[in-house]
């Protein structure tokens, strides 16, 4: 088939907000929930219209040493395609479903909580738009638990600096990072973002910084904690910045870490199961 594109998403489980105060329920609960909710076969439409469906491959996942929960399988976004039927008389066009697919593996022990799924525009195109669907999808039925999920992507390791050292000027960096509950980030975020909890029982952190003339000032040693933290899957950022005499928007989004295998079909499990492990390594996890 060729060379296939991998991008990784981390998950987040944090009780919504009318569930703040409650004892949590353990994350084997939590991950029993999200499986039933989201890695089991089923179809869905989204409030925007998008017709997914998703098909879990029980027989080749036992392939896995701890195959409870690291989950295999299909993802697939219903299309309208038009085909051309002769008949004896006329050649006719004809309306039919057409369920393009990609495959997808999600590693649920503890602390890992990844999701690498194989990149086809055909299913998805925006991230941003895919990861929406995704957090809808899930918390479909993990509202009625109490619990919200959210998935954020792994941005390639230089991407935010490589925008603030070409820009022009700096008008502003916006950070949304989750509660700290990410395995292996930075200590010094990670310490931060603990002690904002404590204080206001937060499970998201947003925070603007920003100079309406372009001359924020973008200090590493004081922003890399965050923006580590953010590209490893625990939140994202924005930056607007000034460059050719104009305004531009950078989102992490758009700064997808990917992996980039040759393969002979797609939703290959060891091919899947070998992706996985580079970004469980790239994200310095053990394995």
């Amino acid at each position: 088939m060729g060379n296939i594109k991998h991008v990784c998403f981390t998950y987040f489980i944090v009780p919504i907000e009318e569930h703040l105060f409650t004892k949590p329920a353990l994350y084997e609960t939590q991950r029993d929930w999200l499986k039933e909710a989201m890695f089991s076969n089923l179809e869905f439409t989204t409030t925007s219209g998008v017709d997914y469906a998703v098909r879990i491959k029980d027989k080749e996942q036992r392939s896995f040493e701890d195959d409870k929960n690291i989950i295999f399988g299909k993802l697939s976004r219903k299309k309208r395609t038009q085909i051309y039927e002769k008949t004896p008389n006329d050649i006719k066009e004809k309306d039919i479903e057409d369920w393009p697919f990609v495959g997808f593996i999600c590693d649920m022990r503890k602390g890992n909580q990844k999701l690498v799924i194989e990149y086809d525009s055909k299913v998805f195109f925006r991230m941003n738009s895919f990861k929406k669907h995704l957090k809808e999808i899930a918390n479909y039925k993990m509202f009625s638990h109490g619990y919200s999920v959210a998935f954020e992507l792994l941005v390639k390791e230089k991407a935010f600096w490589k925008i603030i050292d070409s820009a022009e000027g700096v008008y502003g960096i916006h950070f949304s990072l989750h509660s700290p509950n990410l395995f292996g980030a930075d200590e010094e975020a990670d310490n931060a973002l603990k002690e904002l909890q404590k204080i206001f029982n937060n499970n998201r952190a947003e925070f603007d910084l920003s100079n309406d003339q372009a001359k924020l000032k973008v200090p590493k040693e004081r922003i890399k904690s965050f923006q580590e933290y953010a590209d490893k899957g625990g939140g994202y950022w924005k930056i607007s910045v000034q460059k050719n005499n104009r305004r531009r928007t950078h989102r992490s989004s758009e700064q997808a870490l990917t992996v980039t295998v040759e393969a002979e079909e797609r939703a290959n499990i060891e091919t899947l199961k070998q992706v996985l492990y580079e970004f469980l390594k790239k994200d310095n996890h053990e394995i």
